[in-house]
């Protein structure tokens, strides 16, 4: 993506301007987050971005598209998660869809058997 838009800025004033339409501002926002040259000082606004503008029609790749932007599992980024999943509380599709990449979170673990500065000791 860096060869493609080296300045990720141009993703951001999309995401962030209302006019561009909820599904728009939707996508940039997520391209931001995924972006290796984003500006954390605005990961806040684009989560919010996502959060408020999903809509149960757009399900079907929306929820699985906001897991994979939002990157590793965070407090930041399970509580986005918690509100997204409050509001598809009725898109099925969307959420069989959102599986695998929360089976690949499970996955994940933050043990100190993993994560240790000597994970030789736990074996």
């Amino acid at each position: 993506m860096r060869a493609f838009l080296p300045n990720p800025e141009p993703l951001f004033e999309i995401a962030d301007q209302s006019a561009a339409g909820g599904i728009l501002q939707s996508a940039a926002a997520m391209m931001y987050l995924l972006h290796p040259n984003h500006a954390s000082a605005h990961d806040a606004r684009c989560q919010e971005i996502i959060v408020s503008n999903y809509r149960q029609e757009h399900g079907s790749w929306y929820l699985a598209a906001a897991a994979l932007s939002l990157g590793d599992i965070t407090p930041e980024s399970s509580g986005v998660m918690n509100q997204l999943l409050q509001n598809a509380a009725i898109d099925f599709e969307g959420r069989m869809r959102l599986d695998p990449v929360l089976e690949s979170w499970r996955q994940k673990s933050k043990a100190p058997v993993n994560t240790g500065a000597n994970p030789d000791l736990w074996t």
